[in-house]
């Protein structure tokens, strides 16, 4: 499939780490209550903008003079959401291919985000047949909104992926669900015919990373594993004996998935050390027709292939 650049004011094509995540991406929102020690948003260049305590609309959406006049009497969420129908209009036969990710930008669940993630999701995979992904910290779901997931007809929930980010380390998270109650929740949603995602990036330590594997086993459909980009000096793991740490690491998900078919991809955070390609020969290396290797990058949680 031939890659297409979207530069809308909703839809866009992702670059650099996020790339390996989706094709297209979905940000109406800047900022995150849960705050976490690790967040690009917070530690990189444009935190003073990106990295707010809280999800806010970004200004394309609620400055009323800049909207043609026809809409100055919308919302700010309503009119952010016919920006969405606008563009997943005019993509839609793309989309259906690539399918659409939330969010990179603040986490698309969180409650100030809730009910303009899920109607933009209900929209697209309603109208069209588009799949989304959504990747979220957040487990405490209202009886309202458990109600929103439940109404959804089973044939489109297949069309619908819910990740959660899973470190094992609710110190490094202060103000998110706790990591168990991700996965809890996480079980739940693949009972219910949802795809399920676990992202298990960053790793802050690699033995709390390989828990979070263990503990979802048998209703996570998909893992993406990546290392921290900046980590602290104080993080010892990462210091000189992280060739020992991600070794182990790395042969006991590999035995993982071999044992239970897991679908693993390894970003390039972690395929670019040394250390992986050695042992990256476990994979390689093998010439038997039943050894289950990682998946590409455009490897389809929906089609699972």
């Amino acid at each position: 499939m031939e890659e297409k650049i979207i530069n809308g004011r909703c839809l866009y094509t992702p670059k650099g780490a996020a790339r390996e995540y989706a094709a297209v991406g979905c940000n109406f929102y800047r900022g995150c209550p849960y705050q976490c020690r690790y967040c690009y948003n917070r530690n990189g260049m444009t935190a003073a903008v990106m990295g707010l305590d809280h999800a806010v609309l970004e200004n394309e959406f609620t400055s009323i003079k800049n909207r043609p006049k026809k809409y100055r009497d919308l919302t700010a969420e309503e009119y952010a959401f016919l920006r969405f129908q606008q563009e997943v209009f005019k993509w839609q036969d793309y989309l259906r291919k690539t399918g659409i990710f939330f969010s990179f930008s603040t986490d698309p669940l969180c409650p100030d985000a809730f009910s303009l993630t899920w109607l933009c999701v209900r929209h697209a995979t309603k109208e069209y047949g588009i799949p989304v992904k959504i990747l979220t910290k957040n487990a405490d779901f209202s009886a309202q909104q458990m109600l929103w997931l439940d109404m959804v007809p089973l044939e489109r929930r297949q069309l619908i992926a819910f990740g959660f980010t899973l470190t094992g380390r609710d110190d490094w998270e202060p103000f998110a669900s706790k990591n168990i109650e991700r996965i809890r929740l996480m079980r739940v949603l693949h009972e219910m015919g949802y795809n399920t995602f676990a992202s298990i990036e960053p790793i802050v330590d690699f033995d709390s990373s390989l828990s979070m594997i263990k503990k979802t086993i048998g209703f996570c459909d998909q893992y993406l594993i990546g290392l921290m980009s900046k980590p602290p000096k104080d993080l010892y793991q990462y210091g000189t004996g992280i060739t020992f740490h991600a070794n182990r690491f790395f042969r006991n998900v590999y035995h993982l998935q071999q044992a239970h078919h897991l679908n693993i991809y390894w970003k390039e955070s972690v395929r670019r050390q040394e250390w992986f390609a050695g042992l990256s020969d476990y994979y390689y290396g093998d010439s038997e027709e039943d050894i289950v290797r990682p998946v590409s990058r455009d490897w389809s949680l929906f089609a699972k292939r």
